[in-house]
């Protein structure tokens, strides 16, 4: 390894990575440059180790209602269909198409019921404003979907 690589290594590391997660749009945080392979790869795919965000947060609402999606990634069962603009897609197969991604959640199930409820106490100070900008019904609990 030369100079100019450990440099650009290093600035990998202080930057982290760029990459946004497709659903929710929050930060890819693993550290790839533990890892030799390339980011984005089988052996080093994206994800949110620290969990994701409510999909509101990126625009994302339920076509029926147009109430805001506060669910998470970690939420969305395989065999659920989402919107993407104007795409009806099924989880699972939202995933294939992004396979540089891993959609799985490393927190336990408690970690997940904190943060979700981080993300909602966030929410209820800018969900009306982000409702307004992507058009969505302001709720603070969906309905079922």
């Amino acid at each position: 390894m030369d100079k100019e690589d450990t440099y650009a290594r290093l600035l990998d590391k202080v930057r982290g990575c760029p990459n946004l997660c497709p659903c929710c749009n929050r930060p890819c945080d693993v550290d790839h440059t533990q890892i030799k392979s390339r980011p984005g790869s089988q052996d080093n795919e994206h994800r949110c180790t620290t969990g994701h965000a409510l999909r509101a947060m990126n625009g994302y609402k339920f076509e029926s209602t147009d109430e805001a999606s506060l669910l998470m990634c970690e939420h969305i069962k395989d065999d659920q269909i989402i919107v993407i603009g104007s795409q009806r897609i099924k989880w699972s197969k939202f995933k294939l198409h992004h396979k540089d991604w891993n959609f799985q959640s490393t927190l336990n199930d408690e970690e997940l019921k904190k943060l979700f409820s981080k993300f909602l106490t966030i929410w209820a100070k800018i969900g009306p404003t982000l409702c307004r900008k992507y058009n969505m019904t302001y709720v603070i609990f969906n309905s079922n979907h």
